[in-house]
């Protein structure tokens, strides 16, 4: 995080400031739903229909996918392209199902956009990024986080 020193103060880039905001923001934790299964199955539809053969793997990761685990009631999808000019491609074909709240993950060339909506109180974070990256692996489908990575629509689809 750069920061810039002037008179004695500190100041603080917009990345910075928002990280901040995040910290001050309270969590709350709920317990399991089991429609939070349900509730990623009808929006990985939509998601296939925004996005057609650009999406190479959907995915339902983070604690939202783990059967009785109390988490943050956000569905965490992830969403897998080729490369960074598909999922450019891809941001506006999101925001035309809902996500309208785009985050550049910026330093990452594995990680493109998280992409935010709400509806009906749940709400839900897709995070567009490189297809088979190390950091895709690593980040998001640890042993405990998600299942075994499927590589295509078609093997999640079937």
């Amino acid at each position: 995080m750069n920061r810039v020193k002037q008179k004695g103060w500190t100041k603080l880039n917009t990345d910075e400031i928002r990280y901040k905001q995040n910290l001050a923001r309270s969590v709350t934790i709920v317990d399991y739903d089991p429609m939070w299964p349900t509730l990623y199955e009808k929006e990985k539809i939509k998601i296939i229909e925004a996005l057609g053969n650009k999406a190479l793997a959907i995915e339902h990761i983070g604690s939202t996918s783990v059967p009785g685990l109390g988490a943050k009631p956000i569905i965490d999808i992830m969403v897998c392209v080729q490369n960074i000019f598909d999922a450019d491609v891809c941001v506006p074909l999101l925001k035309g199902v809902g996500y309208t709240d785009v985050t550049v993950q910026v330093g990452n060339p594995d990680w493109y956009y998280c992409l935010g909506k709400e509806s009906c109180g749940v709400g839900y974070h897709l995070h567009l990024m490189k297809n088979m990256s190390v950091f895709r692996r690593d980040t998001f489908c640890s042993v405990n986080i998600c299942g075994p990575i499927q590589t295509s629509l078609e093997s999640t689809t079937s």
